[in-house]
């Protein structure tokens, strides 16, 4: 090597190592010159374009401890503010892209993005029927952003990106909101429709008892997996997170969230949560997993069929469900609100099949469809996933939604059967656990609210990423 050569290559290593020395001190200057909403967008901004370019899984850490505090946290210039969530998002994206440019790398396809995009054209055609077109406009970017968080994080864990700050972050994210939740119920801080039987129903950080409980189910089910997993060979496991150094923060994780979740008071994530662990705790024992990974394809088809089943029940009974005249009692309310939203979906897709009554349209379009003059304010969404995409995109969207959801359990399952024991058998068990807890919960509600999105985005693309290099893995050793 040349003496040229040698000292550009040494000016750049003090180049990269000056960075992270170079952003704390604009980020000072900022503070002491500009507004503080102003000063947290540029520095939000600074922090998040440079993990992209340098270090995706600091960026992805970020973003995870981000999720929680999108309600409470805002940035922006005087008046104008958007979540700090956006803020991460976009920076790392632009971020990434130079990186990209400068090392002139290809952009790595996933299942998972590619089949998040086919969801996003979905809704795209849903504009056909919408309304309101910025309503439309809101939801749709909510996928679109999934869809490049899912394609930035595969890319990220293909190419070496730890796991670890993203677990760290979550464990962080977890413990504030279970510590924020924990003062609003002491403290009966809440609206007064959340107290059930005198005890105030927790909310966190977010708008509503039942975000929160998505929200744990997003992550329980994964510290699960890494506390109960077994270590295997240490030699192996290149990213060993399974020793007596880690288990207490991932113990301390799962109890959180269970914690939480009984908070919360939530029905549905309750069944959601124990659905999940059942599926981690069942996949821990190598005779039962192999005998629950081959069932499992009949089980994902036998799902299907059910839901299929189960909203042509709605359907057929939505007439009945119109003429019955049932006392409202606050025991039955939930489930009288619900019937009503369902039969709603229902309505929305009989006179829209194909294409639904657009994205983000289904509480606009709720009055004029719902059969029960008891309920005629909506609560946004169809109070069950599958019917809210239904309602919103017609078949097209339900069943780009359904094909997701088949794919990345299938990936999964396929994956777990030929890992041996390890942080990357643990990490797609949690993935498994997580996938089944949301695709029940998704049944008594619509999961995908806020940018809950994204929490569950990187998770898939971690465990699509681990199936792509283990199955690479048994190739090259065939």
């Amino acid at each position: 090597m040349t003496g040229a050569s040698l000292r550009i290559r040494r000016d750049s290593q003090s180049i990269v190592r000056l960075g992270p020395v170079t952003l704390v001190l604009v980020c000072g200057m900022l503070v002491g010159t500009l507004f503080w909403q102003t000063t947290g967008l540029a520095a939000v901004s600074l922090i998040a374009f440079w993990c992209g370019m340098q270090r995706p899984d600091l960026g992805l850490g970020l973003l995870a401890l981000s999720i929680p505090l999108q309600a409470h946290l805002e940035v922006g210039i005087q008046s104008s503010s958007i979540t700090l969530t956006k803020v991460v998002i976009w920076g790392l994206l632009i971020g990434w892209s130079v990186a990209l440019l400068s090392k002139r790398q290809r952009v790595l396809v996933d299942f998972v993005s590619v089949a998040i995009f086919a969801v996003v054209a979905a809704l795209v055609v849903s504009v056909w029927n919408a309304r309101d077109v910025s309503l439309w406009v809101g939801e749709s970017y909510r996928w679109v952003a999934t869809a490049i968080v899912a394609t930035f994080a595969f890319n990220a864990f293909r190419r070496g990106a730890s796991p670890l700050p993203f677990l760290l972050c979550s464990l962080a994210g977890v413990t504030g909101s279970i510590l924020l939740a924990l003062w609003q119920v002491v403290n009966v801080v809440g609206p007064e429709s959340f107290n059930v039987r005198g005890i105030l129903r927790a909310y966190g950080p977010f708008t509503h008892p039942n975000q929160l409980a998505i929200y744990l189910e997003l992550i329980g089910p994964l510290f699960l997996a890494l506390f109960a997993g077994s270590a295997g060979s240490l030699r192996r496991d290149r990213q060993w997170y399974l020793g007596p150094t880690w288990r207490p923060a991932w113990l301390l994780g799962y109890l959180m969230s269970g914690f939480g979740l009984v908070l919360s008071q939530s029905r549905g994530g309750a069944i959601g949560m124990v659905v999940g662990v059942g599926i981690v705790l069942v996949l821990q024992r190598p005779s039962i997993r192999l005998t629950t990974i081959r069932i499992a394809p009949v089980a994902l088809i036998a799902a299907i069929g059910f839901m299929t089943i189960a909203i042509g029940i709605v359907a057929a009974g939505v007439q009945t469900f119109a003429q019955q005249d049932v006392l409202v009692t606050p025991s039955n309310f939930a489930v009288q609100e619900r019937l009503s939203h369902w039969t709603a979906a229902v309505e929305m897709a009989k006179a829209h099949p194909f294409t639904g009554v657009g994205a983000g349209n289904y509480d606009l379009n709720y009055r004029e469809y719902t059969q029960d003059w008891r309920f005629r304010i909506g609560r946004g969404h169809a109070h069950d996933t599958y019917l809210h995409f239904l309602a919103q995109s017609g078949v097209v969207g339900l069943t780009a939604y359904i094909a997701l959801l088949l794919g990345v359990s299938l990936i999964i399952v396929r994956t777990i059967r030929i890992l041996p024991d390890g942080t990357r058998l643990s990490l797609l068990i949690g993935a498994a656990g997580i996938t089944a807890a949301i695709s029940i919960h998704a049944i008594f509600e619509y999961v995908h609210v806020l940018s809950l999105n994204l929490q569950l985005a990187v998770v898939w693309a971690m465990a699509i990423a681990i199936g792509t290099e283990a199955w690479n893995d048994r190739e090259h050793c065939a």
